[in-house]
């Protein structure tokens, strides 16, 4: 007749070592995913604020360009490319189109405005999207400058502040005149 053996068994169990040790090591592992999801949900959040903002800053500059659309189906648009000339500051430019209307914007206190004929000056865009501007929140630097006579570069740039740190988009571009 065929004996079995019996394979030894050891039944102390896990020693306080070992487990002190996989203790650890999970503790590593958890926080080091806990860490990785973190971060991606940060880049997320920042990603997503420079899409916003750089989106804000190309509409603003093109209706500073190309003109404020003030209805549908409107073609008379008159933007800074349709100038005849300009007078440039630092942060404002007034023109004339070949209508002879006088058109204005300006940078004043974080909000960028428009305004036709010394009328009222109407926004085309506060960096907060909201009434009450908050500048620990948002920021706004709107510059021009006139390197020849015939045309004006525009350079702007959105600030916001995504969980603590800010987040910047900038846009540039020149305008030449079309009717100087």
């Amino acid at each position: 007749m065929m004996r079995r053996h019996k394979l030894p068994t050891d039944d102390r169990g896990w020693t306080l070592p070992e487990i002190l040790v996989v203790c650890v090591l999970m503790t590593i592992l958890s926080s080091a995913m806990l860490l990785t999801v973190s971060l991606i949900q940060e880049a997320t959040y920042e990603r997503a604020a420079t899409v916003e903002l750089t989106n804000k800053a190309r509409a603003v500059v093109e209706e500073m360009v190309w003109g404020i659309r003030t209805g549908a189906g409107v073609v008379d648009r008159r933007g800074i490319i349709e100038a005849t000339g300009a007078v440039v500051t630092p942060n404002q430019i007034d023109y004339d189109d070949i209508d002879g209307d006088t058109h204005s914007i300006r940078l004043n206190n974080d909000r960028i405005e428009y305004r036709l004929n010394g009328g009222a000056w109407t926004a085309l865009m506060d960096a907060s999207g909201a009434a009450a501007f908050d500048a620990t929140q948002y920021t706004v630097t709107l510059n021009f400058t006139q390197p020849v006579p015939n045309a004006v570069q525009i350079r702007l740039v959105v600030g916001k502040t995504v969980q603590g740190r800010w987040q910047y988009a900038s846009i540039s571009t020149q305008a030449s005149f079309r009717n100087a």
